[in-house]
């Protein structure tokens, strides 16, 4: 099944997705529990540190970030 994102304003198809898999759901939900687990060893400081870097990349980003 295709799954459409349609613009409400005009009903234009802006993109097409294609249905995930029973499997790639559960693979994606592992992935996403592995990367908890490293995640939450992590110490304030550090994930701090980390989520200022990207505010910062997103920041820097943001003009061609909001064109996607």
């Amino acid at each position: 099944m295709t799954i459409k994102s349609i613009n409400p304003l005009n009903n234009k198809i802006l993109k097409e997705f294609q249905e995930n898999t029973s499997d790639e759901v559960t693979a994606t939900i592992n992935k996403a529990e592995n990367v908890y687990q490293v995640w939450k060893e992590k110490s304030y400081s550090e994930r701090k540190d980390i989520l200022l870097r990207f505010a910062n990349k997103l920041r820097e980003n943001q003009e061609s970030l909001a064109k996607l």
